[in-house]
């Protein structure tokens, strides 16, 4: 009978996307649409760094938004950071999402990312640089996995890599 089979039945438990897919998506989608505007696809990159990268003279003009919008915007020319910072998120969301669940991954990785961009603020108070990537995020859940598991051997194997 139809009505015999789950995946038939309105109670069927649907799987939901997992909190690491959305970010990984929103990082290469960032990256996609950034990647576009300089190769002249689109709007200039020039307005799309000003309005999301963090920088001093960008929250001194009001744009108080940037220590949050900042991990979004990745360099260009080096396709190999963003890479392994896709990797990177992939494999220690594999491993901590489950122990610390969506919430706590998400805050950790917000965590870090603003302790980032303070630190880099406080320390670049009087440049006119830049700051961009999400690499900040993914150095605290590196501390956090490091505290959670001290005894685990963690090994860079990047020759599969290439």
């Amino acid at each position: 009978m139809l009505s015999e089979r789950p995946y038939l039945r309105g109670d069927y438990p649907r799987e939901t996307t997992s909190v690491v897919t959305w970010l990984i998506c929103a990082i290469a989608g960032a990256f996609v649409l950034q990647f576009a505007a300089v190769s002249g696809w689109g709007t200039p990159a020039a307005g799309m760094v000003r309005e999301l990268a963090f920088s001093v003279n960008n929250v001194a003009e009001g744009r108080a938004w940037t220590p949050f919008t900042h991990w979004l915007l990745h360099s260009t020319g080096n396709l190999f950071h963003v890479g392994l910072t896709l990797v990177g998120l992939h494999l220690l969301g594999r491993e901590l999402l489950g122990d610390l669940g969506a919430r706590r991954f998400l805050g950790i990785f917000a965590t870090g990312i603003l302790i980032g961009a303070i630190a880099w603020g406080a320390v670049n108070w009087r440049s006119e640089g830049i700051l961009i990537g999400s690499t900040a995020g993914l150095y605290g859940l590196v501390a956090v996995y490091a505290l959670l598991y001290p005894n685990r051997e963690i090994s860079f194997l990047l020759f599969f890599f290439f």
